[in-house]
């Protein structure tokens, strides 16, 4: 059976685990053994040799203190040199056999063997003769020590009967001694001969465990030596060659990584291809992108972090006047534009490092050969399409709005004409009542003076006709005037009502958010097609844009909001509100009388002709509290019917 690279490591190392572990027993075993031999023999036979030595010493004192107390000629001092040699000497000697007795008897209980056991019992029989012939021994020196009478030929005899009592203890102490050592030294040598045993046993194991090791780390060498083929083949896929062999006739974890980097390979040359037709879409792009730059109208200028041009597009090119020079990689401030964008320099910079745009409208741009442009630019942070998060860099864009801003000044000039005709008609309205009256009174005066005689007469009546000639061509002409001024009535049809709001929304969306105004639409599939002029209506709704765009400008998150409903009379309701100051309520009527305005340079005719352009279609528009916390201004008509939307009626004359 074949076995996986990891079942041979496994194996290797658990056979190289189990010998050393078997080494490591061996030894311990082997040390626990001559460790317990020499705790035996210290316990046992050094104590013994130990108590045998103090008695031997002992009993030599003995002797000479003994026979220094017999011979003390002083009553007093052999007094007490006879009780110290009565009471110490005996106790010690006694005492230290007793120590030796125990110590022998302890070590014959535990677990000996024959040989100890007979030396050990030797050892005891010895003690007890031992403690035998010192109890003889004392006997006799109490006989020489309670005798004072004694005569000196007993003194003698008995002095030489405890000598050679004491002589005989010292030598049997001395032999007993002398077998302790000599077991001493037997114990000592056996150990000197185990530690041999074990030292020779440790060796034979290692060398036997180095010899397993080896043919383990020859047996695994061998599973893992396809590795190295493994690692060129892998060098061989890095420079881009994927016909590469792999091993597969060796151990499992080696075919599988043969198997996983023959997979690998054929991922690469799969990928290679992908990334060519990547290579080739992104060409492709690429040189979409670039169509789409040179046919955008408006200009287009990208820049890095430091602001240097990195690309621009022609309608940057030709709204600059730019030659053919090239001007990638040059600051912006060295193009036409930078003196627009000079005052905003700080904004700029934090918008190239991810922060708000810059937005201008209507900016005059001098251009190389004189002439002028109005321009909106756009300055936003470029980002990383895939996560939206900001790169280092702008994009500006100049869009030009020299047309929109000519309309726009015509569409002012209108206004303001349409304003002064609007107060002509006002001033001739009221001057021509008076006019009437005045011309009546010099009729009467003409008739008056028929009847009274005079020099002077004549002269008075030709001065009221001139007067009253003069008063009618003042009436002729204000009546005129009022003609002139009187807002003509402009066909009454079907209008999508949501159509013509989502067109002005589109027209005004961009120049609101410029200003930073965000313009919402509402609209409601219900509200269906409304009775109207569509370019009045049109008219009247630009100018509630205006002014809601006016009354939130400056502030944070200004909004305009339009919508549409449908109400329950089938009337339809088109509403402009706004989050700005709002319109007092006493002040809600009154904003639509000629001339009243709540603005510094209003000139009060907006919203009174807007009210008066409606009511020409039965419409109406008055102003409340709006949903946003601002104005609310709503616009109620007349809803137009299936026979309206079919055909238009005809325009209705001026009355």
């Amino acid at each position: 059976m074949r076995l996986s690279l990891s079942a041979r490591v496994f194996a290797g190392f658990l056979a190289v685990l189990a010998l050393f572990g078997l080494t490591v027993g061996f030894g311990l075993l082997r040390m626990h053994a001559i460790r317990e031999n020499l705790r035996y023999t210290a316990d046992t036979y050094v104590a013994l040799t130990r108590n045998l030595a103090q008695v031997k010493t002992l009993l030599d004192i003995r002797d000479d203190y003994t026979e220094r107390a017999l011979s003390e000629a002083n009553p007093q001092v052999r007094t007490y040199l006879v009780r110290y040699a009565r009471d110490f000497y005996p106790l010690a000697i006694r005492t230290r056999m007793t120590e030796a007795r125990n110590g022998l008897q302890r070590a014959l209980a535990g677990p000996v063997t024959d040989t100890e056991q007979r030396f050990l019992a030797d050892g005891l029989e010895r003690l007890r003769r031992m403690e035998e012939g010192e109890a003889a021994t004392e006997e006799a020196l109490l006989e020489l020590f309670d005798r004072a009478d004694m005569a000196e030929a007993d003194r003698a005899v008995a002095k030489e009967k405890a000598r050679d009592r004491a002589s005989g203890l010292v030598k049997e102490a001395r032999l007993l001694s002398l077998n302790v050592d000599e077991r001493v030294v037997q114990a000592v040598l056996q150990a000197e001969r185990d530690e041999l045993s074990a030292a020779w046993g440790f060796i034979t194991l290692s060398l036997v465990a180095l010899l397993l090791g080896s043919l383990v780390t020859w047996w695994v060498a061998r599973g893992v030596r396809p590795l190295r083929q493994l690692g060129e083949s892998a060098h061989a896929l890095a420079r881009g060659t994927y016909d590469v062999e792999f091993p597969s006739d060796t151990v499992e974890e080696v075919a599988a990584l043969s198997g996983e980097l023959r997979a690998l390979a054929q991922a690469l040359r799969e990928r290679e291809g992908a990334l060519a037709r990547g290579n080739e879409e992104l060409t492709r792009l690429k040189a979409f992108l670039e169509s789409v730059l040179a046919s955008a109208r408006a200009g287009i200028v990208v820049a890095d972090g430091a602001l240097k041009v990195r690309r621009l597009n022609p309608a940057a090119r030709s709204a600059m006047q730019l030659g053919i020079l090239e001007v990638e990689g040059r600051p912006l401030e060295d193009l036409p534009a930078w003196p627009l964008l000079r005052p905003h320099e700080a904004a700029l910079k934090r918008a190239a490092q991810g922060g708000d745009g810059v937005h201008l409208t209507g900016v005059a741009l001098a251009r190389p050969d004189g002439t002028e442009m109005q321009l909106d630019v756009d300055v936003e942070p470029l980002r990383d399409p895939r996560s939206a998060t900001p790169v280092s860099g702008v994009v500006v864009l100049l869009t030009d709005v020299t047309e929109r801003e000519r309309a726009r000044e015509r569409l002012t000039a209108t206004e303001r004409l349409a304003a002064v005709g609007h107060l002509a008609a006002q001033v001739a309205h009221e001057i021509r009542n008076p006019l009437s009256s005045i011309g009546l009174n010099c009729a009467l005066l003409e008739d008056e003076l028929a009847d009274v005689a005079g020099e002077r007469a004549p002269e008075v009546g030709n001065l009221l006709r001139a007067i009253g000639r003069e008063i009618d061509r003042l009436a002729e002409l204000t009546e005129g005037y009022l003609r002139h001024a009187r807002p003509s009535r402009g066909l009454s049809q079907a209008v999508p009502l949501n159509d013509v709001v989502e067109d002005l929304a589109n027209l005004v969306r961009d120049d609101l958010r410029r200003r930073g105004i965000t313009l919402v639409s509402v609209l409601s599939p219900d509200a269906g097609q409304v009775r109207a002029d569509a370019g009045g209506l049109r008219q009247v709704l630009l100018n509630l844009v205006r002014n809601a765009g006016e009354a939130v400008a400056g502030r944070p998150g200004g909004t305009v909001r339009l919508a549409t409903a449908r109400g329950d009379d089938g009337r339809v309701l088109l509403t402009v509100d706004d989050n700005g100051p709002g319109v007092p309520a006493d002040l809600r009527e009154r904003i639509f009388e000629p001339f009243f305005t709540t603005k510094d340079a209003g000139s009060g005719l907006g919203l009174s002709g807007s009210r008066a352009a409606l009511k020409e279609h039965s419409a109406e528009l008055h102003c409340t509290e709006g949903t946003l916390g601002g104005a609310r201004f709503v616009v109620t008509l007349l809803g137009a019917s299936p026979r309206d939307a079919a055909a238009a009626p005809p325009a209705v004359a001026d009355a």
